[in-house]
């Protein structure tokens, strides 16, 4: 796919899930997922991209958040950032 394309110039990442319920009734399986989706996602795709952007000089990462990265949510307390009061 690379050599189809001559490259890689962008990368961009926006993986993630929900996965909707109070904190204390999440499984340790449910956060093991959510943690693979959000950041492993992430790690895999950079390193498969970077050495393409390295080798071309050029290229751009771009690593997108929900809006639960900012503001908290009822239920999605993973996603959330912890109250500040």
């Amino acid at each position: 796919m690379i050599d189809a394309f001559s490259g890689v110039d962008i990368l961009i990442s926006n993986a993630g899930i929900q996965i909707i319920h109070p904190l204390e009734e999440f499984t340790y399986a449910e956060w093991k997922k959510m943690l693979a989706i959000h950041l492993d996602g992430a790690f895999l795709t950079t390193r498969a991209c970077l050495p393409h952007m390295y080798k071309a000089g050029r290229g751009s990462v771009i690593y997108m958040g929900s809006v639960h990265s900012k503001e908290a949510s009822p239920l999605k307390a993973p996603t959330s950032p912890p109250s500040t009061g």
